[in-house]
């Protein structure tokens, strides 16, 4: 865990204990808002630290342009591993926010394109949670 997240999330276990603690010394009076504004904004620095390090994509292996004709749109192939010991995937990355899509290469080479969880013979993956990753390679290698 990143040294800023757990950090993060001990704050709030501490501050929601303590806040347990003047709850049964105070006969099960009220949280006051003050506290509980405080306790959330800790849990919600604790998730933005979770995402902040939080890497999907292990390594990239390999970033192309393709121009699309002499008037199609352009775009960007990324193969990339998700991590070291999972599937190779493929990643199309067209100009302008949330248009990525993101598949298996191994699933895609037997034909599966269906939407659906690989467990359910599918080949969907959230495109818009590699973005970013995917993005600030190809912002490298251009």
């Amino acid at each position: 865990m990143a040294s800023r997240q757990a950090k993060s999330l001990q704050a709030a276990i501490e501050q929601i204990q303590a806040a347990e603690n003047r709850w049964h010394e105070d006969g099960g009076a009220r949280l006051q808002d003050d506290e509980l504004t405080r306790i959330l904004t800790t849990l919600a620095e604790a998730v933005v630290a979770e995402r902040v390090t939080h890497k999907l994509i292990h390594k990239i292996e390999e970033i192309e342009y393709h121009r699309n004709g002499v008037s199609g749109e352009g775009f960007h192939v990324v193969t990339f591993q998700q991590h070291p010991e999972r599937t190779k995937m493929v990643g199309i990355v067209f100009l302008g926010r949330d248009r990525v899509a993101v598949f298996d290469r191994e699933l895609l080479g037997r034909g599966v394109i269906q939407i659906g969880l690989p467990d359910d013979g599918g080949n969907s993956w959230h495109g818009d949670q590699f973005e970013p990753e995917l993005r600030a390679a190809i912002h490298k290698f251009d």
